[in-house]
């Protein structure tokens, strides 16, 4: 219930700040198509939750898809572009990480799994459906999200990181780097400071990882090195009109 109190509130406000209209003595408000991810999730979890609202003149009623991370396979979560999820995926194997942290024929299975999913993502990049940076951010979440659920774990820890920690991130960065250059030089930046890459990474943080401004700043600070007066201009000049 206090869920739904505070989806509705959100949508509300999203509601009256961004979508409202004033048409004379007329308020139109466009709700935003809102969804719930749960990470964990049982058979009987419901598929939808519904918020209704009573007026004078009625009622009102809208619904609010769940989705279910163990509901998508690695299949699925392609074909439909949901990358946001992947991340998440080790949430599916929750409930028997006990089992293949002792096993070493199952953390081999494990391991081909995101062996799977970089490649994929890898071929993504390479046609064009995310960028480098894009793609080196799903395996930094990803190798997160290991660290933290898998933490009593090591064994399946190190098994999956070893698939898509440490190397994998530093050739990634390097990757970035060098698309940042090679952008530079194409406008022509006399510091050889990869503006655009960085632009586009603090959109990437704010809008699709919901950053708040110092979280962004701690994190361009530290991915390409700046000070933070140079973070804050960065930011500055970031913000919409």
């Amino acid at each position: 219930a206090s869920l739904l109190m505070r989806l509705f509130e959100y949508d509300a406000m999203i509601a009256l700040d961004q979508d409202s209209q004033l048409w004379g003595n007329r308020m139109i408000l466009s709700f935003p198509n809102t969804a719930v991810l749960y990470l964990r999730s049982r058979n009987t979890s419901k598929e939808k939750m519904e918020v209704e609202i009573r007026t004078p003149n009625g009622r009102i009623s809208y619904g609010i898809p769940v989705l279910k991370v163990r509901s998508y396979s690695i299949d699925e979560i392609f074909e439909k572009r949901l990358f946001f999820l992947i991340p998440f995926y080790i949430f599916t194997y929750e409930s028997e990480l006990r089992g293949i942290n002792e096993d070493e024929t199952r953390i081999r299975e494990l391991q081909k799994v995101y062996v799977e999913i970089c490649s994929r993502l890898e071929q993504k990049e390479e046609r064009k459906e995310i960028d480098a940076f894009q793609r080196a951010c799903i395996l930094e979440l990803s190798e997160k999200v290991v660290i933290h659920l898998c933490r009593r774990y090591k064994n399946v820890r190190e098994g999956v990181q070893a698939v898509m920690g440490g190397k994998v991130l530093d050739l990634e960065a390097k990757r970035i780097l060098n698309q940042g250059r090679e952008e530079g030089r194409k406008e022509g930046r006399e510091e050889g400071r990869e503006e655009g890459l960085i632009q586009g990474s603090i959109q990437v943080f704010r809008n699709e990882m919901g950053l708040d401004d110092a979280s962004i700043a701690e994190k361009i600070m530290k991915r390409f090195k700046l000070t933070r007066k140079e973070a804050e201009a960065y930011l500055v000049q970031a913000d919409p009109a």
